[in-house]
């Protein structure tokens, strides 16, 4: 949906200013992600009840010892795995990229969702530091082959995700 926006705004303006569109585009779908990761991620289970129906087997008390692991290995996984990309592809290519930082965060999340409720803290920071690699790689071999993909959809999901089958 974002795309159809840009490409809406991209044709209505002169072709000199274009790349002012596009990257505004990009920045408005880097901040959403940013704004839903900050403000969003709280309120995305709904109340407390709503929370606990499908998880009830008895004691549904002991259910909230693994949401709060789940958050906490996710955001861990994620934090590092953004880090270790935004700082190897930076030394790589030698400029920053606002891509990298949400590819990385959502490989990192892609990595650790299949056992984001039983894998140790430790553990969770190691995931994302490794995914980062595997990203990277990933992306190096889909240029090698000439894969055309400009999302990185392929990289992330596959890479990423083999990546946390094998961990988990």
């Amino acid at each position: 949906m974002q795309l159809g926006f840009a490409m809406l705004c991209a044709g209505s303006v002169r072709a000199k200013n274009t790349m002012n569109i596009m990257l505004t585009n990009v920045l408005d779908a880097a901040a959403g992600g940013l704004f839903y990761y900050l403000f969003g991620y709280a309120f995305a289970f709904g109340g407390s009840s709503e929370i606990l129906v499908p998880y009830d087997s008895g004691s549904s008390y002991s259910q909230w010892s693994r949401i709060g692991r789940t958050a906490v290995t996710s955001t861990l996984a994620g934090s590092t795995a953004v880090l270790t990309t935004l700082f190897g592809k930076r030394l790589l290519s030698g400029h920053w990229n606002v891509t990298d930082v949400c590819n990385g965060l959502l490989g990192g999340f892609a990595a650790i969702t299949g056992g984001c409720s039983v894998v140790e803290l430790w553990a969770a920071i190691v995931c994302g530091f490794v995914d980062a690699f595997d990203l990277i790689g990933c992306n190096k071999l889909a240029k090698m082959v000439q894969y055309d993909d400009p999302l990185e959809a392929a990289q992330l999901h596959g890479g990423c995700g083999a990546w946390g089958l094998i961990f988990v």
